[in-house]
């Protein structure tokens, strides 16, 4: 499971009202601490795995079985341009909402920390690593091929911060994807002289 340090997904972040400088975990470049920008309306992306920009419509939205098992999951990471202090934790929620029906596939609300990024893809964002939307309920074949809209709100003091994406479901994470080495729904048996 990747985190905003381990996986290198935050270059460098910024500790406000230190003066310090901070060193790019990725290139080694030591860069200002400079604050993020705080525009007048808090804006919101999020994607499996950010980039350039956060999830489009019509994305492939992968889930499956976490790696400490439970419930299946899709990992979100999120980024915001909002007035969040560095030790100031929010509730992040997150739902998967099926199209036409508008049941609620998958939810979560968790607590979340976001960090001014100097530098690399997130460079002015207040990244906040991964939130994991859980599909309680769910066995992990009735998801597949489902039609979703994922919704995302992050409090910010100017408002809530709101992005949303429409998508696919699809198998593709963890232990016991179809077509995968550890899947236990296909035959492995590799004998083909019919067992004589």
């Amino acid at each position: 499971m990747r985190s905003w340090i381990a996986g290198g997904l935050l270059a460098a972040c910024a500790v406000p009202g230190t003066g310090k400088d901070v060193v790019d975990t990725h290139s080694g470049d030591t860069v200002p601490a400079e604050d993020c920008p705080v525009p007048a309306q808090p804006a919101l992306e999020f994607d499996i795995e950010l980039g350039d920009h956060g999830m489009v419509d019509g994305a492939e939205v992968p889930y499956g079985t976490p790696p400490q098992g439970g419930a299946p999951y899709t990992p979100f990471q999120l980024r915001v341009k909002a007035a969040l202090e560095v030790t100031q934790r929010v509730d992040v929620t997150v739902r998967v909402t099926e199209e036409g029906t508008g049941t609620l596939l998958g939810e979560v609300v968790q607590p979340q920390a976001f960090f001014c990024a100097n530098t690399g893809v997130h460079q002015g964002w207040r990244y906040g690593g991964e939130v994991h939307a859980r599909y309680s309920g769910w066995r992990l074949p009735d998801l597949e091929g489902r039609a979703v809209e994922v919704t995302v709100e992050v409090p910010t003091p100017a408002g809530p911060a709101r992005a949303s994406a429409r998508g696919v479901l699809h198998w593709a994470l963890g232990p016991g994807v179809p077509g995968g080495d550890t899947d236990t729904g296909i035959d492995t048996d590799t004998d083909t002289d019919g067992g004589a």
